[in-house]
């Protein structure tokens, strides 16, 4: 059995991999869960999250961060 060392975390993800997609810019973040979060059962990767945590209300992205966030929220299932 392989040990796992960093270089194996961070080797390029391939498809078909059990990886976590963001639900917001659907990209694969290279270390996979760790960086990121769920949601309501949904991904959100770190790179969204900060994104959204810098926006001003101001910011016409702030709506549309808003109301894709509710949609992730109130989903139904």
């Amino acid at each position: 059995m392989e040990s796992l060392s960093k270089k194996n975390v961070t080797e390029p993800v391939y498809k078909d991999n059990l990886y976590p997609k963001c639900t917001l810019c659907k990209k694969v973040p290279p270390l996979g869960i760790g960086e990121g979060f769920l949601l309501s059962g949904q991904f959100i990767c770190s790179s969204c999250e900060n994104m959204i945590l810098s926006l001003s209300y101001d910011d016409p992205f702030y709506k549309q961060m808003v109301q894709q966030l509710k949609n992730i929220i109130y989903k139904k299932r």
